[in-house]
């Protein structure tokens, strides 16, 4: 049973942990976009 709530918290903290990845990537994506056209443009 321990072992099972481990498991199932760890791949919550994975998930969130990706997530948070996954939304900082497109943070700094849509920062480059911006920069790019504003000193292209």
């Amino acid at each position: 049973m321990d072992k099972t709530k481990l498991t199932r918290e760890e791949a919550l903290r994975r998930w969130k942990a990706s997530k948070e990845i996954k939304r900082k990537m497109l943070e700094k994506l849509e920062n480059l976009e911006m920069n790019a056209h504003g000193k292209g443009l």
